[in-house]
């Protein structure tokens, strides 16, 4: 079987997350903070050596989490990308992903230092959200007119997912990543 621990997938669904019986560690199975894990030799990768534990966790898990949403994202090279939460954590490795899959970025964040560092890796436009007038106007205007072919929302905002279904052209994707605080999040 394709998932779920060695093969335990009912319906040999190819992607271990579609799997109903699926065991997810430090999720559905205890053991992640553990010195010694116990896996399948397909469920893990080796860390390459001259790369430290520090710098591989981040390439694991939030580095990993953007990779995905820009595979399933439904762009090719040359297209356009909005990401807000671009200069966080998620978003500045989305930015670096995106950059080097030939897309056109389009960094969404606030303040000079995000700024610096997202044009630094390569964006091809910068929307301060505090800044502009016309946030909508301004991310359409920043992709040819028509709006971005996806949007990667890295933002912890539920204003970020209202707005980019906004400026989105018409069939592209929206990839949900940053996760709203339920109680914060505002229905408009």
């Amino acid at each position: 079987g394709g998932g779920g621990g060695g093969g335990a997938c009912v319906d040999d669904r190819a992607d271990t997350k579609d799997c109903p019986n699926c065991k997810l560690s430090g999720y559905t199975t205890d053991g992640t903070f553990s010195q010694y894990v116990v896996s399948f030799v397909h469920h893990v990768t080796p860390i390459p050596k001259g790369l430290d534990s520090a710098g591989a966790a981040s390439i694991l898990c939030a580095g990993v989490t953007t990779y995905k949403a820009l595979k399933v994202s439904n762009t090719k090279a040359g297209d356009y990308v909005a990401i807000p939460g671009a200069g966080g954590g998620l978003g500045h490795l989305a930015v670096q992903y995106a950059v080097n899959m030939g897309l056109k970025v389009i960094a969404i964040d606030t303040g000079d230092a995000k700024r610096k560092l997202v044009e630094g890796l390569g964006a091809s436009a910068w929307i301060d959200f505090k800044q502009t007038k016309d946030l909508v106007g301004d991310i359409k205007k920043a992709s040819g007119g028509l709006g971005p072919h996806a949007a990667i929302v890295a933002a912890a905002s539920g204003a970020a997912y209202t707005q980019a279904v906004q400026y989105l052209r018409e069939g592209g994707t929206l990839v949900c990543v940053g996760m709203v605080d339920k109680s914060k999040y505002k229905q408009t």
